[in-house]
């Protein structure tokens, strides 16, 4: 048995934490005993402070404790401290994941420091794409050999069939019968893009009037775009749904499912918006280019090119047929290449690889 040690944050409803949860609910009983851990457990505020301090004695003892086996990290934080406690409590292995590549582009000289730093005491540093992977060999200076490619993997079933009323979702949100839906999951934060959408909105409408955009998210943007819907006059066409669950159920009442996000590492709405068979529209950067294959599972527009995304979302809610070929495409590719238990097994096998060494 194999006692591995996840190490994040917190849980809450976003990429990294929906990807974890998925490997825990799904790694073999019979092989793998998991422990997730939290940093908001260990009542660590910044990893830099007292409770930080404090927070890195605690997890070495819990680490030395539970004879882990493996101890993986997953963000910026966790990959620092937890590194460093999993080192001082003597995992034989140790793992980090990087999940984006603005960071790292864009990001501070401390944060690439600290995984140079950090990096010699890890065994692998799993990246969920191609895109990933050459910022980390670029920026981080680590080893070919030590960086794993594994995308993120969807639960094919839940979005494939999910459990609703088409007709009667739409009702509920104020879409009526005969009306093109245009969605878009993202937390409300500059690099996501929604300001695009509101540039683009204004032609989208005049083409197709018959059109709702629901946007599904949170964030500190929120309330400046519903002012710029409302300045645009474009109030009744928007409808801002805030933090919800039902994900695979608003997904299967879009007509086209948007990402528009500056930097990508590899986007769990557009695996599960495929999975779904839904057309997609994203951004051609990073990690969208290795899902979204431009006139085979989606469309792809330049990045902060409204009249472009305009242009892409029009021609798709007029060519129904194009819709549904790009949504067949995208379902059949998320089964055969991002399905969560192609994802897990490959953990599962990476675990048993270095275990064994």
């Amino acid at each position: 048995m194999i006692k591995i040690l996840y190490l994040i944050d917190k849980m809450k409803p976003a990429g990294a934490q929906t990807h974890l949860a998925e490997v825990v609910s799904g790694l073999d009983k019979a092989k793998f005993e998991a422990r997730l851990v939290t940093l908001e457990e260990l009542c660590i505020k910044k990893i830099y402070d007292t409770s930080g301090i404090w927070g890195l004695f605690k997890l070495v003892g819990l680490i030395k404790k539970e004879k882990f086996d493996i101890v993986q990290t997953y963000l910026f934080s966790e990959n620092v401290l937890g590194v460093i406690a999993a080192k001082l409590a003597g995992v034989p292995v140790i793992i980090t994941g990087r999940r984006d590549t603005g960071m790292l582009c864009q990001g501070s000289w401390q944060h690439i420091l600290a995984y140079r730093l950090t990096n010699p005491f890890v065994k692998k540093v799993i990246c969920v794409s191609e895109a990933v992977r050459r910022v980390v060999l670029a920026k981080e200076r680590v080893t070919f050999d030590k960086v794993e490619v594994i995308y993120n993997g969807v639960d094919i079933e839940k979005f494939k069939s999910p459990k609703v009323q088409k007709s009667q979702l739409k009702a509920s949100l104020g879409i009526k019968d005969g009306e093109l839906v245009v969605g878009m999951v993202a937390n409300f934060s500059w690099i996501k893009g929604h300001e695009v959408l509101l540039k683009a909105a204004g032609d989208i409408v005049v083409e197709c009037p018959n059109v709702k955009f629901i946007l599904i998210g949170d964030g500190p943007l929120l309330q400046s775009l519903k002012l710029q819907a409302l300045s645009l006059k474009l109030e009744n066409k928007f409808i801002f749904l805030g933090k919800r669950t039902d994900i695979s159920e608003l997904l299967s009442i879009m007509d086209v499912s948007l990402n528009l996000s500056y930097s990508e590492g590899m986007s769990n709405t557009i695996l599960e918006s495929m999975a779904v068979g839904v057309s997609v529209v994203a951004t051609a950067v990073d990690g969208n280019l290795e899902t979204v294959f431009d006139g085979e599972t989606g469309i792809l527009v330049p990045v902060k090119d409204a009249k472009a995304t305009a242009r892409a979302i029009i021609r798709l809610l007029k060519d129904g047929q194009l819709r549904k070929k790009l949504g067949e495409n995208a379902r059949r590719m998320a089964q055969e290449r991002f399905n969560s238990k192609i994802m897990i097994r490959k953990m599962e096998n990476l675990y048993e690889k270095l275990c064994k060494k």
